[in-house]
């Protein structure tokens, strides 16, 4: 499985956040892509890697929800990956 890691996102101190991205370099644009940040005002700091264990569950949980909602219909179902773009309460709470 691909290794994603947690990172903590540190930005104007209001909208910190959790980003789950391969490296720190994608995480720093995943911010900036989502709140319009620039570089510099970014500090991202890894936290721990996914272990494949959780990384499974994620995966099961958004292939299932895609499927009950009727969404990604166009994409190849077991090839679906919920990160780095997916909301977390979702998997939380499916």
């Amino acid at each position: 499985m691909a290794k994603w890691k947690l990172y903590w996102v540190a930005s104007d101190g209001c909208e910190d956040c959790f980003v789950v991205a391969k490296n720190s370099r994608s995480a720093r644009r995943i911010e900036k892509d989502m709140n319009g940040f620039e570089d510099d005002d970014l500090k991202v700091t890894k936290v721990i890697d996914i272990p494949d264990k959780y990384e499974k569950i994620a995966n099961e949980k958004i292939r299932k929800w895609s499927i009950k909602n009727q969404c990604n219909q166009h994409l190849d179902i077991d090839s679906l990956n919920p990160w780095p773009y997916i909301n977390l309460s979702l998997l939380l709470n499916l």
